[in-house]
C-alpha cells in the first residue's frame, strides 16, 4: 500500500483494493475520512476509494504508516518510565517534523523522511517486550547519571536502539536509507560522512526531528535530554538558524 501510495491520483483505486484486504485498515481509513475535520457537508463515505481520495494520499500513507508502529508495539506498559502511547506520539511528532523539514530542501525525499523519523525509536520496543529487567536499569541510570538513554543503553548492554533497530531494518528489508538514518540518528559525525547528498538530507531531518520533538515535550522517548544540533546538521535541513515559530504551529495543527 505504501508503494502505491507514491502513485497520482489515478492510483486510488489500486490503493482501496489493497487497503480493502485488510479489515483493521480499512476500518481505520473509513473511520479518518467520516470524521468531522474531514467530513463536513459532504456526507458519510462507506467505500475505501472514496475515502482515500477525501482524505488524500499523503494522509493515506501517514495513517497506514502510523498503525503499522501501533501494531507492532501494541503491548501494555510493562516499564515504569517507557509508556507506548507517550512513545507513540513522540514517534509521530518526529515524523511530522521530519517530513516538514525536508519538504524544504529535498521534497522527493519528504516520503522516506516521515517514514524514517516515525520508525527511528523502534529498537526500544523490543528492549520493552524481551528484557525485562534490562530496559528498567536503562531508565534507571538515564536518571542517576543525567545521561541520554542511547548512552546509559551503550554503558550497561553495549549497543544503542538505534544499532539493534537498523539490524532489525535489515531483517524486514528496508530501504538503505531508512537503515542507516534509524542507526545514526544519535551519531551526527556518521550522519556528515555520508556519501550520498540525498541520504544526507534524510538523515539530518530525522536527528534533528527527534530533538525537536523532545522540546516540544509531545510524547515521551525515555529521556528529555537535548543536545545541541551540530550547524552542519542544521543547514542539511535548511534551517541553518534554526526552525521558525510557524513551522512548529503547523506541526502542532497537523498533530492535532
Amino acid at each position: 500500500a505504501l508503494n502505491i501510495a507514491k502513485a497520482d491520483v489515478e492510483g486510488c483505486k489500486q490503493l482501496g483494493k489493497c487497503i480493502n484486504t485488510d479489515s483493521a485498515a480499512s476500518a481505520a481509513i473509513l473511520k479518518v475520512a467520516n470524521t468531522v475535520f474531514y467530513a463536513k457537508s459532504s456526507g458519510k463515505f462507506h467505500d475505501v476509494v472514496q475515502s482515500v481520495v477525501r482524505i488524500g494520499f499523503r494522509e493515506t500513507r501517514n495513517l497506514l504508516s502510523s498503525m503499522t508502529l501501533i501494531n507492532m508495539s501494541d503491548r501494555p506498559d510493562t516499564s515504569y518510565g517507557f509508556r507506548r502511547s507517550e512513545f507513540w506520539l513522540h514517534s509521530l511528532s518526529s515524523a511530522l517534523i521530519a517530513e516538514g523539514l525536508c519538504k524544504k530542501v529535498f521534497e522527493a525525499g519528504a516520503n522516506q523522511a516521515f517514514i524514517t523519523a516515525l520508525v527511528h525509536d523502534i529498537g526500544k520496543i523490543p528492549l520493552d517486550n524481551s528484557f525485562k529487567k534490562v530496559l528498567p536499569a536503562i531508565l534507571e541510570r538515564t536518571t542517576t547519571d543525567i545521561c541520554p538513554f542511547h548512552i546509559a543503553e551503550k554503558k550497561l548492554i553495549g549497543f544503542n536502539h538505534g544499532e539493534l533497530g537498523k539490524y532489525l531494518m535489515s531483517h524486514w528489508n528496508f530501504p538503505e536509507t531508512i537503515k542507516a538514518a534509524v542507526g545514526n540518528h544519535h551519531v551526527p559525525e556518521y550522519i556528515l560522512n555520508t556519501k550520498k547528498k540525498e541520504d544526507q538530507i534524510v538523515q539530518a531531518c530525522t536527528y534533528a526531528a527527534n530533538i525537536f520533538s523532545k522540546a516540544l515535550s509531545v510524547g515521551h522517548s525515555c529521556d528529555q535530554v537535548l543536545p545541541e544540533i551540530p550547524r552542519e546538521i542544521l543547514e542539511l535541513a535548511g534551517i541553518p538558524e534554526g526552525p521558525s515559530d510557524d513551522f512548529f504551529s503547523k506541526i502542532m495543527r497537523e498533530l492535532d
